[in-house]
């Protein structure tokens, strides 16, 4: 009797484990996607994005969110943004595994906020800060166009 109660309560261990270890695990990042905060709507953009374009309404927020690994040297700068038509209001890093690692990757997060209507480009380059005659690692290139009829 013993061991069928220690193997119930196992299966139900594992049943329970099952569910919470998989929940979120379908849910992309590589989509361009919409969400609602205290901030107003909010365009979420990844690399998969790049060299694409959103739409966002003045005084919206595009939140651009890109993979790096600083212990490298690496990092995302910006390369072109135009402050007349955007401005950074947040710029951080946030863990991407459970366990954090020492020099291990993160995702970079900036968060933008729309100006004044028109049409604009954010790129940012992956590289190092100090080499400055070297072409960076990675690129990524956004048409961000902003439009006044669709206020947040």
């Amino acid at each position: 009797m013993h061991h069928r109660a220690l193997f119930v309560i196992t299966l139900i261990f594992i049943f329970f484990l099952s569910q919470f270890s998989c929940n979120g695990m379908n849910e992309s990042v590589s989509e361009v996607s919409d969400l609602d905060n205290s901030e107003g709507k909010i365009t979420i953009v990844t690399q998969d994005d790049s060299d694409g374009s959103v739409e966002i309404p003045v005084g919206g927020i595009l939140q651009i969110e890109l993979m790096g690994t600083g212990s490298t040297g690496h990092w995302w700068y910006f390369d072109v943004l135009d402050d007349e038509y955007i401005t950074i209001i947040d710029e951080y890093t946030k863990e991407i595994t459970q366990e954090k690692i020492e020099g291990g990757p993160v995702m970079g997060v900036w968060k933008l906020m729309t100006q004044k209507t028109g049409t604009t480009h954010v790129e940012m380059v992956y590289r190092r800060s100090w080499e400055k005659d070297v072409a960076p690692s990675g690129r990524f290139t956004i048409t961000v166009e902003i439009d006044a009829s669709n206020n947040p």
